[in-house]
C-alpha cells in the first residue's frame, strides 16, 4: 500500500511538472510573437563606375547594385536621385498585425489588417500604396509596437 501511494504521488508530480513546463513555454511562445526583430529596407542604387558623381562623365557611366539598410533610430533615409526602393522587410513575431503607411499629407493607406508575421512581412511599392516620404505605424492590436519615418529626398 505504501508503495502504491508512493508511486500515485511520483507520477502526479512528473504530470503537474510536465504541465507546468507546457505552460511556461505556450506563454514564451506568445510573449515571442510580439517581437519586432529588425526592419531592413532593401534599394536599388544607381552608382557612378568609378565611385563618386565628380563629373558629368560620371552621370553616363553607372551601375546599378542592391543596397540593403537596417533601419536604426527608426528612420529609413532614401535619396530619390540614386535609389531605388525594393522592399521594406520587417522582421519578427506578431499577431494581429496591423501596418499603415501615413504619407506626407497624412493619409493612410492600410497595407496590412490584422494578420500574424510568422518570421517576416514585406512591403512593396506600388501604385496603390506610393510609398515614399512619410511614416510607417506598425501595431499588434491596438498596441504601437514601432514608427519608422521615411526620409525621402534628393542625395545629390
Amino acid at each position: 500500500m505504501n508503495r502504491k501511494y508512493t508511486l500515485v504521488i511520483l507520477i502526479s508530480t512528473i504530470m503537474i511538472v510536465g504541465c507546468k513546463s507546457e505552460s511556461k513555454q505556450n506563454s514564451e511562445e506568445i510573449q515571442k510573437k510580439e517581437e519586432i526583430t529588425n526592419v531592413i529596407s532593401y534599394f536599388e542604387k544607381t552608382m557612378p563606375i568609378d565611385g563618386s558623381f565628380d563629373s558629368e562623365e560620371d552621370y553616363n557611366s553607372t551601375k546599378e547594385v542592391v543596397e540593403l539598410q537596417t533601419v536604426k533610430n527608426n528612420t529609413i533615409n532614401w535619396c530619390y536621385d540614386t535609389q531605388d526602393l525594393l522592399k521594406i522587410e520587417i522582421l519578427g513575431y506578431l499577431t494581429n498585425a496591423t501596418i499603415i503607411y501615413k504619407n506626407s499629407s497624412d493619409s493612410e493607406i492600410l497595407l496590412l489588417n490584422d494578420a500574424n508575421i510568422e518570421g517576416s512581412y514585406s512591403i512593396v511599392p506600388s501604385e496603390s500604396n506610393s510609398i515614399s516620404g512619410g511614416k510607417i505605424i506598425i501595431k499588434s492590436g491596438d498596441k504601437i509596437l514601432k514608427e519608422i519615418v521615411v526620409n525621402y529626398e534628393g542625395c545629390l
